[in-house]
């Protein structure tokens, strides 16, 4: 019984990974990712925020050991490209800083259930006021608070608004792969989004 809980958790799901594992910026495509990557654990000791952390389920035994980003230990710092320039495989490809900036590791969502602005009309905006990508506006819930809400193409995933997020003991913005691989397509600006 343990043994087949164990080996669906290590697993892929229908050939598929969990969508909370995020890769760093610049892996390759996941099938050739999980093949070049050779675990040496360079990226990991690189990370300035040490958001990177070996994979041990929910990227079959072909991703075990694999690095991925944990969101709520620390974000992908948007001037760091340290993990590809150290990978010795180019699993994870070297990128310019202006590169690395626009790609997109994944999407946040909100949890509007466990958002504290949301679900308790609280006024929360933490994740917008970190986000640098200006990211996440703001729409009225209900009862007129500000609420966030993630503007999907702006999104990277660097999940600086799920290691921020003040909801405990599960942040309300989670950091899923969605678009993962791609850039993003509209460059931020500065100031304030919010919608009307």
């Amino acid at each position: 019984m343990a043994g087949g809980l164990a080996w669906r958790r290590l697993n892929r799901r229908g050939g598929r990974i969990d969508p909370r594992i995020i890769r760093p910026p610049g892996a390759l495509p996941e099938d050739e990712f999980t093949e070049t990557c050779v675990r040496c654990g360079a990226c990991l000791a690189v990370c300035l925020t040490k958001t990177l952390a070996p994979t041990i389920a929910g990227a079959g035994w072909e991703g075990f050991l694999t690095p991925r980003l944990v969101p709520r230990i620390g974000e992908c710092d948007e001037f760091c490209n340290r993990c590809g320039q150290s990978c010795p495989t180019q699993a994870i490809r070297g990128m310019p800083l202006a590169a690395k900036r626009m790609a997109k590791l994944g999407t946040a969502r909100v949890a509007k259930e466990r958002c504290l602005a949301w679900a308790y009309d609280k006024h929360c905006l933490v994740c917008q006021e970190f986000c640098p990508y200006l990211a996440i506006r703001t729409l009225k819930n209900e009862n007129g608070t500000d609420s966030p809400e993630v503007i999907a193409e702006r999104c990277r995933g660097c999940g600086i608004c799920e290691k921020k997020c003040r909801s405990d003991p599960s942040p309300a913005l989670l950091v899923y792969n969605d678009g993962a691989g791609t850039d993003a397509s509209d460059p931020p600006t500065e100031g304030t989004v919010t919608s009307d």
